[in-house]
C-alpha cells in the first residue's frame, strides 16, 4: 500500500485527481485498518467486508457520501451495493490500475499473492506485458474485452485464466477507484471465477469476491503467514511449519480475530527467541 504514493492517473481522463486526494486514499486505509482491528469487530472478515469508513471531503465526493467540513475527517457508511472492505477502497483500486484504465492483472495478482498465498508464475521473458493498445481500430471497446484479447495468446492463457478470473471481478471500479456500471458506453461485466482455491467457483463483482475470501480457510491461513513473515522480518522455511500450524490453529479458534493473531505471533517462541549459532 506504500505504492499508493506513486498513483498518478491521467489528468485528462481524471481531472478531479489531486495530490491531496492521493494522500487521502492512503490515510483512509490506515484509519480503516486501525479502527477495524482495534476499535471494531477486529476480524479478518471485517477487513474484507465492512462498509464502515472515515472520510474527508476529497473521498466523500468519490464515494458519494456526505462530506465533512474541509480539512476534517468523519465516520461514514459507504454504499453497501458498491463497497465491501479493503479491496473496494479507492487507495487499493488506484494503486492496482494504470494511468487511464484499471488493471485486472494487477488486481488479480494482488489477491492471489497477498490474500491466498498462491502467487502466479512470472511471465515468460519474451511476453508482451504492455497494456492493450486501445488506439487500434479493431480493438474491443471495453477494458475487459481488451484484456481478454490481449491474454488469449497461448503463452499467456494458462496463467491469465486464473489471474483474470479474479481481476475481472473488479471491473466496476475505474483507475481512480470510482464505482461504474458502464465502460466506454457499454455495460460492465464484473463476472469472475476463482480457480485453484478452497472457494473455487464463479462470482460477480468485488463484493461477492470479498465475501468468498472472508470465508476462505486458505485466505485465513495466508494472512497468518503474512503477519508472521512481517513480524519476523524474513521469509518462512521448513523450520517454521510447526509455528505456522500452531498459529493457524489459534487463529481459527479465535474465529479470525486479528488482535488474537497479533498477540499469538508476538508471544510465540519464533518471535521471542532466535536460533543459536551453528557449530
Amino acid at each position: 500500500l506504500d505504492k499508493i504514493a506513486e498513483v498518478n492517473p491521467d489528468l485528462a481522463t481524471y481531472p478531479e485527481f489531486t495530490p491531496d486526494l492521493r494522500a487521502s486514499m492512503r490515510e483512509e486505509i490506515d484509519r480503516f485498518v486501525e479502527s477495524t482491528i482495534f476499535d471494531g469487530a477486529g476480524s479478518f472478515a471485517a477487513l474484507l467486508t465492512s462498509t464502515d469508513s472515515t472520510v474527508d471531503s476529497n473521498l466523500a465526493a468519490l464515494y458519494k457520501v456526505t462530506a465533512p467540513p474541509p480539512d476534517t475527517w468523519a465516520p461514514a457508511t459507504l454504499p453497501a451495493t458498491e463497497r465491501s472492505g479493503i479491496l473496494t477502497r479507492a487507495g487499493f483500486l488506484a494503486r492496482t490500475a494504470h494511468a487511464v484504465h484499471p488493471s485486472p492483472v494487477r488486481r488479480g495478482v494482488f489477491v492471489l499473492s497477498r490474500l491466498l498465498c498462491v502467487p502466479p508464475a512470472p511471465p515468460p521473458p519474451n511476453v508482451n506485458t504492455s497494456p492493450p493498445d486501445e488506439s487500434d481500430p479493431d480493438q474491443p471497446k471495453t477494458n475487459r474485452e481488451r484484456y481478454a484479447k490481449h491474454t488469449a495468446q497461448d503463452t499467456c492463457g494458462s496463467c491469465h485464466q486464473t489471474i483474470d478470473g479474479v481481476g475481472f471481478g473488479f471491473e466496476n471500479y475505474d483507475a481512480l477507484g470510482k464505482y461504474r456500471t458502464m465502460d466506454n458506453g457499454y455495460p460492465v461485466d464484473a463476472s469472475g471465477n476463482l480457480l485453484g482455491t478452497d472457494v473455487d467457483g464463479p462470482f460477480t463483482g468485488a463484493l461477492e469476491l470479498s465475501t468468498k475470501l472472508a470465508g476462505s480457510t486458505q485466505a485465513h491461513n495466508c494472512v497468518v503467514s503474512q503477519v508472521y513473515r512481517y513480524a519476523l522480518g524474513r521469509n518462512t522455511g521448513l523450520d517454521d511449519l510447526c509455528s505456522l500450524a500452531d498459529l493457524r490453529g489459534q487463529f481459527a479458534a479465535a474465529s479470525g480475530d486479528m488482535r488474537a493473531l497479533l498477540f499469538a505471533v508476538v508471544t510465540s517462541d519464533a518471535f521471542r527467541y532466535r536460533q543459536g549459532d551453528q557449530p
